[in-house]
């Protein structure tokens, strides 16, 4: 389960087919709450990080990953929070051939894009309170 999606010593195989589980676990959202999302599978992959070096497949599972899991955040800051930073890494890995380093920069860029959208819209509503300068 999530043991193998961080370990260094599961077979690359298995490091892949746990992330293809999660990834299955997490497009079923009562079996993954929320608080589960943030307690258990973000630090699990944020760990998986760590490990892609070398490892295109992997890298691939793990961007599958944090989509659906950013998909399935309450609010969209959390994004800019919890899932951004994991993936930037992943930017520089060097085992990915052009199409994939265009997949993990596409969904860097749409993520960024949505965040962005989301807190201008939070700033520009009238309910915001913007501190005044002096």
């Amino acid at each position: 389960g999530l043991r193998c999606v961080a370990s260094k010593t599961c077979a690359l195989a298995t490091r892949v087919t746990a992330h293809k589980a999660l990834a299955a676990a997490l497009d079923r959202p009562p079996a993954t709450p929320p608080e589960v999302l943030m307690r258990v599978v973000l630090p699990a992959l944020r760990d998986s990080v760590r490990l892609v070096h070398g490892q295109p497949a992997l890298a691939m599972c793990v961007l599958g990953c944090f989509d659906l899991v950013a998909k399935r955040l309450p609010e969209q800051s959390r994004i800019l929070r919890d899932v951004l930073p994991s993936l930037i890494p992943l930017l520089d890995e060097k085992a990915l051939n052009a199409r994939q380093f265009d997949m993990v920069a596409g969904r860097v860029e749409a993520m960024l894009a949505s965040a962005i959208q989301a807190r201008r819209g939070e700033l520009d509503s009238p309910s915001s309170v913007q501190p005044r300068m002096s």
